[in-house]
């Protein structure tokens, strides 16, 4: 048989070949003849019967880094960084971009807190990978914001996208990518939070630490806080029918010159929204009635 060399074995093949070693040494088949027979070489057979001898687990070890080595900030900087981008803005930390406020935190933000909070300097890269550590379900780079949406944006996506490609790049303006997503800090399901996020088409990403409901109110503040960051005019593109679609966001963004948001509400989004005004009242009704008879 010919010669395989263990480290390319995965862990079940590996676990495989030295349960055929050990059986092999108890029917007494001396260790050369087992080298031949399995193909492994001298040092991985004896290491399968020392470690039989031994009376130790033949399953191999994980390989490469034991989770929580070679990071270069401690637990207790982790714990404390985590805590200031869940409970404040960028603005209350000091940062500020074009001589404004920083109200939303970005990877160069969290780096730049870092830097200032441990002492310690960061790659974006090395940021990105911390942040998913932490629980932030941040865009990567092979991941497509459209593929997020539902199909019947898509569906207006596949008409309408090339004119606001066109659009952005005729009258100077950026897109963006709105995004809802849950974070579960530290990695704890105890106690959850939502993060709004805004992506560009370059896959930068700016979000905002929610918590409670995301009402009208707030959502506009993210508007806001988004436009003032950004040089140029935007277009934001929503993946989702329950938020920017409501009355008072709507009178705001058509009030407001810098920011457009696509799609308009869909037929499909009239009706859901419909539907649902309709089991609300509903169930008014019945929590009237239930009071009135008791």
């Amino acid at each position: 048989m010919g010669k395989i060399d263990a480290r390319k074995l995965t862990r079940k093949q590996l676990h495989r070949k030295r349960q055929e070693v050990i059986r092999l040494f108890q029917e007494k088949i001396p260790v050369m003849k087992i080298v031949e027979k399995t193909g492994l070489s001298w040092p991985a057979v004896n290491a399968a019967i020392k470690r039989h001898q031994e009376n130790l687990s033949l399953e191999p070890s994980p390989r490469g880094r034991k989770q929580g080595t070679g990071r270069i900030l401690s637990e207790e900087q982790e714990i404390r960084i985590c805590n200031i981008i869940y409970k404040k803005r960028p603005w209350q930390v000091g940062f500020r971009v074009f001589s404004r406020k920083l109200s939303l935190w970005n990877r160069d933000a969290v780096r730049r807190l870092i830097e200032k909070e441990c002492e310690i300097k960061l790659s974006v890269r090395g940021v990105a990978k911390y942040l998913e550590r932490w629980g932030f379900p941040l865009m990567k780079k092979h991941q497509r914001p459209r593929e997020r949406c539902p199909w019947y944006i898509k569906r207006w996506l596949a008409v309408n996208y090339s004119e606001i490609e066109n659009r952005a790049k005729t009258e100077n303006k950026g897109i963006y990518w709105l995004s809802r997503k849950t974070v579960i800090p530290g990695g704890s399901k105890r106690r959850k939070l939502a993060m709004i996020s805004a992506i560009s088409s370059q896959g930068k990403e700016h979000w905002l630490i929610i918590k409670g409901p995301f009402t009208q109110m707030k959502q506009i503040n993210f508007l806001q806080a988004l436009a003032s960051e950004q040089m140029k005019p935007l277009i934001l593109i929503r993946n989702n029918s329950d938020y920017f679609t409501e009355k008072e966001v709507l009178d705001w963004i058509g009030e407001n010159k810098k920011i457009e948001v696509f799609p308009p509400v869909l037929p499909n989004e009239l009706a859901k929204k419909e539907k649902k005004k309709k089991e609300q009242l509903e169930e008014r009704e019945f929590r009237r009635r239930r009071r009135v008879q008791f």
